[in-house]
């Protein structure tokens, strides 16, 4: 990512993954599918193909290249702490035992690298 830059390399891998879906989308559904969307679907898909992925992939790119790798993936590992108690209190969406004990793994395999990572890094070679 250094010898191109983090703004370069979104761009490549973006446009290469959008191509890519936008061809299967064409030869699994047919180009009629997309002829029955309304104005209205059309600019629901284009925020959040914006918002929801474009603009974040820009953003980790760019914290990879500012702060680095590992603390970009502590920082991460939030994301999806945040997106639950976001979908509990915005959507009333039920948080089950079973949604705690994936959360907890989620989060122990996190920790369980950051360690590994650390400890690694330590060692004389």
């Amino acid at each position: 990512m250094k010898l191109i830059g983090s703004g370069l390399f979104t761009c490549i891998g973006m446009s290469t993954a959008a191509v890519l879906a936008i061809t299967q989308s064409l030869v699994v559904d047919g180009p009629a599918t997309y002829a029955g969307f309304t104005p209205y679907i059309w600019s629901l898909g284009l925020m959040l193909g914006i918002f929801g992925t474009v603009l974040p992939s820009f953003l980790l790119n760019t914290a990879i290249s500012r702060i680095g790798p590992q603390a970009t993936s502590s920082t991460a590992s939030f994301g999806p702490v945040i997106t639950i108690v976001l979908a509990v209190l915005v959507l009333g969406e039920a948080f089950t035992w079973i949604h705690a004990m994936g959360t907890a793994l989620v989060l122990l395999g996190s920790w369980l690298f950051a360690r590994l990572e650390s400890q690694n890094r330590r060692k004389p070679t």
